[in-house]
């Protein structure tokens, strides 16, 4: 049997000894913090010159936009040319009587999505002229303020990248920026080296913004058969590396940032550890209270989909999956569970599918006030661009944390903070604390390692145990009428019955059992004590936990 505690008497004394003096010390060097999945109370510093721009949809009611958070707001169209542009006329001018009402600082852009990578190539000759044309002309007679424009077919690499006639986009984009106050052009991360060499001479464009949040859901061949952490820092900044080398400013560059989410279903246990996991592809159900807030996103590749992948808008996250706002929001519902991927830099959801099918799972990568932290503290780009404004929640929470706007009373996940002089005294208080609090424990663990030693020598030899065995099937009944331990001197109950849970437990063997603080656990054979192995059954899941993490339920 796996024991937990005691280790040989000298090194337990050792490790305790230095490891609360190293505690000390690094806590001296670092200032005070908690050290859990949401660690200190953390707020984005306010930079006026951190521009934010939001995308609204063409059905925005004006009326519903915090104008005073945005210093640009872009309306989406469809493909400029396959529609009749027109028809958005009204729209933009209640837009732009709202914006004059209530946000006169804001400039408004006719942002042009381009996803489909044939819409704008293998056109005749003339064709990026007459476009350019059209845009200037419907951009003069709308009273917006410039227009934002896709490079095609950037949002799907690598896996549906090739390299188009750039010589006429960059053309096109030069004749928008001769005639227009603003231009903005979207993109990847890796087009052609044409294309960077423009954007990188002064005065081409006015914002380059950087969408990678989808990146990483196409970077299998296939775009499916993985879990990818949606909006990962890393393809950010790989992109970020690519563009700033083309020597554009600093000041021009925009981070794309996504609250819609990513949902999908995972058969693979690994999910509770590890975002990014081989499944099998496996039809299911989506869960009937949140079907309706579910958003298909289309396939960015050139390929048959296997599965559907969701956006889970913030909006209705936050509400039904995620509690607590004291605490960040970082506490769940519903059955759900939260983890927080550090390399990555963003936080997952994983819940079972049905107890009946215990390696199915629903899985959801989003942004929170820890990612956002992350990111936006880490980089030094001059604004921050949101892809739809409308799946912030009702008060707009997430974009007023952006701006700096409030302090959360919560805590994100984040590393500890620097050093700063206001707690030096709290370092040299807790130095001397862990100091005296490890002689105590020394003190403490010698007694109960005598008591221990007292006990054991009068007993006979524990019978070997052989819980493994008996823990290698799930569903195996057991029996409290057996004992398999020796009969010691001292009467150890061995009687069944249900404990409560004091902490977490995330078992990392196979044969583990999992459980939230506050659980119920049937206890279907107890070890050699607290400190030893026990078997239980939640949730119809048997398996092994320690006995130092439960207490009698009554």
């Amino acid at each position: 049997m796996r024991k937990i505690y005691p280790p040989p008497f000298n090194k337990f004394v050792v490790f305790v000894f230095y490891g609360l003096l190293s505690i000390a010390v690094i806590v001296s060097a670092q200032g005070p913090y908690t050290d859990n999945d949401c660690n200190g109370l953390n707020k984005i510093t306010s930079n006026n010159n951190r521009q934010v721009i939001g995308y609204v949809q063409p059905n925005i009611d004006p009326n519903t936009i915090q104008w005073e958070l945005y210093d640009y707001i872009n309306y989406i169209v469809d493909d400029f040319i396959s529609n009749d542009p027109d028809k958005y006329s009204p729209m933009i001018t209640a837009l732009i009587n709202a914006k004059n009402d209530n946000g006169k600082n804001v400039k408004v852009l006719l942002s042009i999505k381009n996803y489909d990578l044939q819409t704008w190539n293998d056109k005749p000759k003339g064709f990026y002229g007459n476009l350019a044309n059209n845009i200037i002309n419907f951009i003069n007679t709308n009273n917006l303020d410039g227009v934002d424009i896709e490079y095609p077919g950037m949002r799907g690499i690598p896996c549906n990248y090739n390299n188009f006639n750039d010589a006429g986009f960059t053309g096109f984009i030069k004749n928008l920026k001769g005639k227009l106050k603003t231009v903005m052009l979207t993109v990847g991360g890796t087009p052609s080296e044409a294309i960077r060499g423009f954007v990188g001479q002064d005065g081409n464009i006015d914002l380059l913004n950087i969408e990678t949040y989808h990146y990483s859901l196409y970077s299998n061949p296939t775009g499916q058969g993985y879990t990818n952490p949606n909006s990962p820092y890393w393809t950010f900044t790989q992109a970020y590396n690519y563009w700033i080398s083309s020597g554009i400013s600093n000041e021009k560059i925009l981070m794309g940032i996504d609250f819609g989410n990513t949902f999908q279903f995972v058969s693979n246990e690994e999910i509770k550890y590890n975002q990014t996991v081989v499944y099998d592809i496996t039809s299911y159900e989506l869960p009937p209270e949140i079907k309706d807030q579910l958003i298909p996103i289309n396939s960015l590749c050139n390929v048959q989909t296997l599965t559907t992948l969701y956006s889970w808008p913030w909006k209705s996250l936050s509400i039904y999956a995620l509690d607590s706002p004291t605490n960040g929001l970082c506490n769940t519902k519903n059955g759900w569970t939260r983890k927080f991927d550090h390399p990555n830099s963003v936080p997952w959801l994983y819940r079972n599918y049905d107890v009946r099918t215990p390696f199915n799972f629903f899985y959801v990568s989003y942004e929170d006030f820890s990612s956002l932290y992350i990111k936006i503290s880490s980089s030094t780009v001059g604004g921050i661009s949101i892809s739809d404004i409308s799946y912030d929640d009702y008060n707009n929470t997430l974009i007023n944390y952006i701006r700096g706007n409030q302090i959360l009373p919560s805590p994100v996940d984040l590393p500890p903070k620097n050093p700063n002089s206001d707690n030096h005294k709290a370092s040299n208080g807790i130095i001397a604390g862990a100091v005296l609090g490890g002689l105590l424990l020394i003190v403490v663990s010698c007694f109960v390692w005598y008591r221990r030693r007292y006990i054991l020598s009068k007993n006979d030899a524990i019978t070997k145990s052989t819980m493994r065995s008996h823990t290698t099937t799930k569903n195996i009944e057991m029996s409290c009428d057996s004992p398999r331990f020796a009969a010691p001197t001292t009467v150890i109950p061995v009687a069944c019955g249900y404990v409560t849970a004091m902490f977490d437990f995330e078992g990392k063997e196979e044969n583990d059992l999992s459980f939230k603080k506050g659980d119920k656990i049937e206890v279907l054979e107890r070890g050699d004590g607290p400190n030893d192995w026990w078997v239980g059954r939640v949730n119809n899941t048997v398996g092994e936990f320690p006995g130092n993490y439960v207490k009698e339920t009554g």
